[in-house]
């Protein structure tokens, strides 16, 4: 419900008029400010002047290490917590490149990881690609695509196939690496 809280008239049932209960809260979250610009994250969605001003804005802190953790421990909690150690270095690094318009936040995070499972033949590196980096502007794809060879070095190449197959052989591997 907008700030000034004034009843709102409903096209359906005739133009009926709801007054909402005092502890009535609406919330929605956006990667931007409503309007495109400011704080750095774009939307294709600009909202008019009058409308972001019945809302409140409040700025989130980009998500922690264990925060990242934590989610995809509990989203793919199949997964070796060695390859959601691998993700989570991945996206903490991006975060960590010094520019706004990269940020990978958790819902990034978790399509880069399900698009892994989903192509789980092709590497890491092309995953991230899809996932996250091919919608990036061009001045920050490259910082994107140093930060994930920086963490993930060769690795990137290898497939999340490799990382979840079961061989005694690939796991004392991946805990060298």
């Amino acid at each position: 419900m907008p700030i000034e809280r004034k009843p709102w008239s409903l096209a359906a049932n005739g133009g009926e008029v709801v007054k909402a209960n005092k502890f009535t809260r609406f919330m929605g979250t956006s990667n931007t400010n409503m309007s495109g610009g400011s704080r750095k994250f774009v939307s294709s969605q600009r909202q008019d002047a009058a409308f972001i001003k019945r809302f409140l804005i409040v700025e989130m802190e980009r998500p922690s290490e264990v925060a990242l953790t934590n989610v995809l421990l509990k989203r793919y909690n199949n997964l070796p917590m060695l390859v959601i150690e691998k993700f989570v270095s991945v996206a903490v690094a991006v975060n960590n490149t010094g520019t706004d318009d990269s940020v990978m936040d958790i819902r990034q995070l978790v399509a880069w990881v399900g698009t892994s499972m989903t192509l789980k033949t092709m590497s890491l590196l092309d995953t991230f690609k899809i996932a996250f980096a091919s919608a990036l502007p061009a001045h920050a794809t490259g910082m994107v695509l140093e930060a994930i060879d920086l963490i993930l070095g060769d690795d990137k190449n290898r497939t999340m196939e490799y990382y979840t197959a079961k061989s005694s052989y690939r796991w004392d591997e991946l805990s060298e690496g």
